[in-house]
């Protein structure tokens, strides 16, 4: 008799053990649910620094000139237009990294948690698939040109020097190839945090790149860190 009761609460722990964790599972999803929601909401509905008609512009207005020549002309540009919030030289440099099987080159001019603008390219052939991210990006061709497949088609569309296109969030995914020497002027709101594995995982576990990837993520804490003290800086003086 002992023996039965004992396999009889032995039993009934275990169903308590496996609805605790149920409810925990249910709970964990609802919670992370509810995180997804907020944050949608909030990227939807809060203000933003740049627009992107503007980057668009400013890309255009110094396409095909001398690459050097163009990233300090769009830098100075947006130094004057937004004073604050474009990263002072002295802390600007190009950093080489691996991202969705793409070799790139970066310079990245202002970072924030929902926004930012990069000066990125290529000195050589490359492609990759650039996965699904939550972000609007907006690419202008400086110089070179490249290929954008989109998914759902079978015909990749070339852009050339001076065009542009934009990659919603709803469509952030495809493939894109770039010829040599192409390089891009990048804009994109979204909420960044989530891209970071896509940024960071190719140096870490395909090329084994541990200084370099923590070259680009240095880069990218300068740059958040500048734009936060731009921020504070200015709530401040609004007091």
């Amino acid at each position: 008799m002992r023996t039965k009761e004992y396999d009889f609460s032995v039993k009934y722990n275990r169903k308590s053990k496996r609805k605790k964790m149920s409810m925990r599972f249910l709970k964990n999803c609802l919670l992370i649910l509810m995180f997804l929601f907020v944050i949608h909401f909030w990227v939807k509905t809060k203000s933003y620094i740049f627009d992107r008609e503007s980057i668009v512009r400013i890309g255009k207005k110094y396409a095909g000139q001398d690459p050097q020549q163009a990233f300090q002309k769009i830098t100075n540009h947006l130094q004057e237009r937004y004073p604050g919030h474009i990263q002072q030289k002295r802390t600007r440099e190009w950093a080489m990294y691996k991202c969705s099987g793409q070799t790139l080159s970066i310079s990245i001019l202002h970072v924030s948690l929902t926004e930012y603008i990069v000066l990125t390219g290529s000195a050589i052939n490359t492609d990759g698939y650039l996965g699904r991210h939550w972000l609007n990006s907006t690419f202008v061709v400086l110089s070179g040109s490249l290929k954008y497949w989109k998914e759902g088609t079978i015909e990749a569309i070339e852009y050339n020097t001076g065009d542009h296109f934009t990659v919603p969030l709803s469509e952030s995914t495809g493939f894109v190839a770039l010829k040599e020497n192409t390089w891009v002027f990048e804009y994109g709101r979204g909420f960044l945090p989530m891209s970071l594995p896509s940024l960071i995982g190719d140096g870490l576990f395909t090329s084994f790149d541990v200084i370099g990837t923590f070259k680009i993520l240095r880069l990218f804490a300068v740059a958040y860190f500048h734009e936060l003290k731009s921020e504070i800086a200015a709530f401040i003086a609004s007091i």
